[in-house]
């Protein structure tokens, strides 16, 4: 998805957001083919912010940290893909995706 809404001048970043523990990531990420960063969200304050409450979860954020789009759980058909390129594409600024788990 990223590949997608990365062209010219326009560029995204892809990061992990880890819940629970930063040691089940790493497995986590090899067993998907993910090599991106990855930032912790212990504070329930802060998942509660970014609706980060549901495993996996794709959420589309703009510069300032606005969520954009969210889709829980596993994509299952291409229009559930498209859904995240598509805000990506429509935000005002460049856009940031990121994959809980």
């Amino acid at each position: 998805m990223a590949d997608r809404v990365t062209n010219g001048d326009r560029r995204i970043s892809v990061t992990a957001v880890a819940l629970d523990s930063l040691e089940q990531m790493p497995a986590y990420l090899a067993a998907s083919g993910l090599d991106i960063p990855v930032i912790m969200l212990p504070d329930r304050r802060m998942r509660k912010l970014f609706r980060a409450g549901i495993v996996p979860e794709t959420v589309v954020l703009s510069d300032s940290g606005t969520v954009l789009h969210a889709h829980a759980g596993v994509f299952t058909n291409a229009a559930m893909k498209d859904s995240v390129v598509l805000a990506a594409l429509d935000s005002a600024g460049s856009a940031t995706v990121t994959q809980k788990r």
